[in-house]
């Protein structure tokens, strides 16, 4: 009885060290810190699936942040411009630049400035 309690202290102990360790996680990246959370979730692959769908809606090159009242808003890491309209294009396609395919079939970005 006194083993099964001190691992019960042991484990609350462990869960709020871990906590304090999400933190950080939680402002940084929401999406990455909902897996760790869901990682004690009976299934798995369906938090990772939810995840992935939630961050494949955004265009690359974009992130989601929130405005200190609540509001979504979007940044543009390759213009570092924001704006609270959802993004259609690229990141780097709003910068200029435009998405060309190449003799092999490729993509890339060309700035024709």
């Amino acid at each position: 009885r006194e083993q099964a309690e001190k691992t019960l202290q042991d484990l609350e102990s462990a869960r709020g060290r871990i906590s304090q360790c999400l933190v950080p996680l939680q402002q940084a990246d929401p999406l990455l810190y909902e897996l760790a959370v869901a990682a004690g979730e009976e299934d798995m692959d369906d938090a990772i699936a939810q995840a992935a769908g939630r961050s494949a809606e955004l265009p690359h090159g974009w992130e989601t942040h929130e405005a200190p009242n609540g509001d979504v808003y979007y940044h543009n890491l390759v213009s570092q411009q924001t704006q609270w309209e959802p993004p259609v294009d690229d990141a780097a396609v709003c910068a200029g630049w435009r998405l060309c395919q190449a003799e092999d079939g490729g993509w890339f970005y060309h700035n024709p400035y």
